[in-house]
């Protein structure tokens, strides 16, 4: 079987604990169901995780560029809250406040995930996070 590759988005470039489990999560119950899984973190900012995690975050505005590169077969939007057009102000890994574009991490997916065909048919629910994936798996 090959090798899935998500893009996943959220706000995993803020130290905040119960966003970072959900990359975790996600990608352990995939392999607990036998489908291997190479998950792509994106977040309005890039960074590497915090609490030890040290993953690397890409920006949101890399994604169409590592999607030519990968060719990712699903994209998922994780994460609470995140489905608005609200900017805040919001503490970074550097401990500076910044204005933090969270709608960036549904909207931008939702035109790459278009433009490319990878939003299309088959949806999976698992743990309260949808998957929209390409085909049947």
């Amino acid at each position: 079987m090959k090798k899935i590759k998500i893009a996943f988005t959220g706000v995993f470039d803020i130290d905040n604990f119960g966003d970072h489990l959900f990359p975790i999560i996600f990608e352990n119950s995939l392999r607990k169901r036998k489908i291997d899984v190479e998950l792509f973190l994106f977040s309005p900012y890039e960074s590497t995780q915090g609490f030890g995690i040290a993953k690397k975050v890409y920006s949101i505005r890399e994604m169409e560029k590592l999607h030519k590169i990968n060719k990712f077969d699903a994209i998922v939007v994780g994460g609470g809250e995140i489905i608005h057009f609200y900017s805040f102000k919001q503490k970074n890994h550097e401990e500076k406040y910044v204005e933090y574009p969270i709608f960036e991490t549904w909207i931008v997916p939702s035109i790459i995930g278009r433009k490319y065909g990878i939003i299309r048919d088959a949806h999976l629910s698992l743990m309260g996070i949808k998957i929209i994936l390409p085909g049947k798996y």
